[in-house]
């Protein structure tokens, strides 16, 4: 007897998808590494009237039968001697959702919903070799905001080194107050000894 049609089934049919194969040492013939699930179904066995003749260990003649049934497909066993084992289960019949496995005599498969699997992420393309990328750092006696770039680093080394010293930052005011803080020394001295020397001739 099948199985009713699951009570989500649409008018569109079954979705694309296929059999995939986990164990590949052990296939006979790696015709049958992919199976790809389409039209009205298939059927699997030893005997190459079968839809795919899969010549493997524990096999029999006639052994499973995948067939359409609304938006899924289901697989049941068709008198096989080992049976169809699905995610661990022998099963008479059951219907298939993406990612169940299906064991076939010693063959495993993987059944893969085409509609349910994801598409590989893309990797962006590489600017450069890691060695021909630059990064600018901040001067660290002068940080500035990020993504500025003073003169000095801006500036070509050759022309740094052959640029004369800085010159001194010292305020213009602290020298001025250096001068005058001299002239008046000088200024009293010369009183004192004007002083004295008239007092010497009095």
């Amino acid at each position: 007897m099948i199985m009713a049609p699951p009570a989500s089934s649409s008018d569109a049919g079954p979705p694309k998808a296929r059999l995939l194969c986990l164990n590949d040492a052990d296939l006979p013939d790696a015709s049958c590494r992919i199976i790809p699930i389409a039209g009205d179904g298939l059927t699997i066995g030893r005997d190459e009237a079968n839809t795919f003749s899969l010549l493997a260990h524990g096999v029999s003649r006639r052994h499973a039968k995948i067939f359409s049934g609304g938006d899924m497909w289901g697989i049941k066993d068709v008198g096989s001697t080992n049976g169809v084992i699905v995610n661990g289960t022998r099963i008479t019949e059951t219907w298939l959702r993406h990612g169940d496995t299906v064991e076939i005599g010693n063959i495993r498969y993987k059944y893969l919903d085409e509609g349910k699997e994801m598409p590989e992420p893309k990797v962006a393309a590489d600017e450069g070799p890691e060695s021909e990328k630059t990064m600018v750092m901040p001067s660290a006696a002068a940080p500035v905001s990020p993504g500025a770039v003073t003169q000095e680093m801006a500036q070509p080394a050759a022309e740094r080194k052959n640029a004369p010293p800085p010159r001194s930052t010292r305020p213009r005011a602290a020298e001025d107050s250096g001068s005058n803080v001299f002239l008046w020394i000088l200024g009293g001295l010369a009183l004192i000894l004007l002083v004295a020397a008239a007092s010497f001739f009095l």
